[in-house]
């Protein structure tokens, strides 16, 4: 480093100042830990379909010389909304099959890459049972009051009482593994 004596007891010149400031940022730099490699990023899902004005849009730009680009999209917004019924037809039946195009192609993504559901507790297969008794004996009764009820009988059950829940959460944890399974294999084969 750059050594320079000041004669005034001031602060330092710009110079040191910048200098010093420089190598400390370096320092800093060096001693970061490596950058995370990114995750894979799983397959994409189809785009969705163009709207009514966007096709509009996308059949009447021409690049504008002169004006700027927001200008001439604000004009062509303009003539949109100017457009007749009749005249926006076309676009819109357009846009229609391109949703109905998009629905099916999405709904196609979706069940091919869809995560098996989680098994479920044996509290849970408790509460969905006692939930609808608890409304039909007290139909006023809030969310929360119900979940804390819920909550103190499940903590105050014996073993022999939770056994029937016991027995359906093992099969769904059975069911679950065996559904990931099926879905890690599935998603090796890709």
């Amino acid at each position: 480093m750059l050594s320079i004596r000041s004669t005034t007891t001031g602060p330092l010149p710009m110079v040191v100042r910048s200098m010093a400031a420089a190598t400390t940022k370096k320092a800093a730099a060096a001693k970061k830990p490596a950058a995370k490699p990114k995750p894979e990023k799983g397959p994409t899902p189809p785009k969705r379909a163009p709207g009514a004005m966007a096709l509009f849009v996308k059949d009447r730009y021409n690049k504008p010389a002169a004006a700027s680009p927001t200008d001439y999209l604000a004009s062509l917004a303009k003539q949109w909304r100017q457009t007749s019924e009749a005249e926006k037809g076309p676009y819109q039946r357009a846009h229609e099959e391109a949703r109905k195009k998009w629905l099916v192609e999405i709904a196609k993504f979706r069940a091919e890459n869809a995560q098996p559901v989680r098994a479920r507790s044996s509290y849970i297969y408790f509460t969905q049972e006692q939930i609808p008794k608890l409304r039909a004996q007290n139909p006023g009764m809030a969310v929360t009051q119900i979940v804390k009820s819920l909550g103190s009988q499940w903590q105050d059950m014996s073993a022999s009482a939770k056994a029937p829940y016991t027995q359906q959460a093992e099969k769904d944890r059975v069911r679950a593994a065996a559904d990931l399974a099926a879905f890690e294999a599935k998603q090796s084969r890709k």
